[in-house]
């Protein structure tokens, strides 16, 4: 089987959580001659009253089409691949797909700086933020954080400003806007640095009743 292509469609076309997902990958990469009817038949890993639907659903047109809509949506990136980040690699439980928009070469940039505080900011936390950023761009690091609000919202904001290097880490789908009032940084950091997710196209974050309550304009 092409373990790239093999590794997409049980990203996508099923609701295996990370664990499994590693858990396949390990055990695939070393058994190429198989098909993938003869994997899934064959596995451990797969329960024996999954087997058949799940070979017909990775086989299926349907799924083609979701696989070709996150490509149309953005750009996917496998472990099977040479651009996936040794360093990621060696992490418990590596990501074995991720999906993404903007420069993928940011992955293998050799300094990095992972900013991530609280949502609710802080005078303390914003001056923080706005003295430490420019002096990490004068050093040439890319900053890594979340793209939620405040934080990392202003770590993004202030690395844009700034001409430098930024990669976002977001829990949803790459065609999802989470903070709504993110949405022209998310736009920034797409078309400047990386915008980088674990989540397939449609994916939604999961958010707490005070989350919903602002994103509606309302406090708890």
């Amino acid at each position: 089987m092409e373990l790239r292509d093999f590794l997409i469609r049980i990203k996508i076309g099923t609701t295996f959580g990370i664990k499994k997902q590693s858990q396949i990958y390990q055990t695939v990469r070393d058994q190429p001659e198989l098909s993938i009817s003869e994997w899934v038949h064959t596995s451990p890993l797969i329960a024996d009253e999954q087997r058949s639907d799940l070979v017909n659903y990775l086989h299926s047109s349907k799924l083609k089409r979701k696989i070709h809509e996150n490509e149309q949506n953005g750009r996917i990136l496998t472990i099977a691949d040479p651009a996936y980040p040794d360093i990621l690699r060696e992490i418990y439980c590596p990501p074995t797909v991720l999906f993404y928009r903007g420069r993928l070469d940011l992955l293998q940039e050799p300094r990095m700086i992972a900013i991530v505080g609280a949502r609710n900011m802080t005078r303390y936390g914003m001056a923080t933020v706005k003295k430490l950023v420019p002096g990490l761009l004068e050093h040439q690091l890319v900053t890594v954080s979340g793209l939620a609000r405040g934080v990392d919202a202003m770590t993004h904001q202030a690395t844009v400003d700034g001409a430098g290097k930024t990669i976002a880490v977001i829990g949803n789908g790459l065609d999802v806007t989470y903070p709504k009032q993110n949405a022209v940084l998310q736009d920034q950091v797409q078309q400047t640095g990386l915008l980088l997710s674990e989540y397939a196209q449609g994916a939604r974050p999961l958010i707490s009743l005070n989350d919903v309550l602002e994103e509606v304009g309302l406090q708890r």
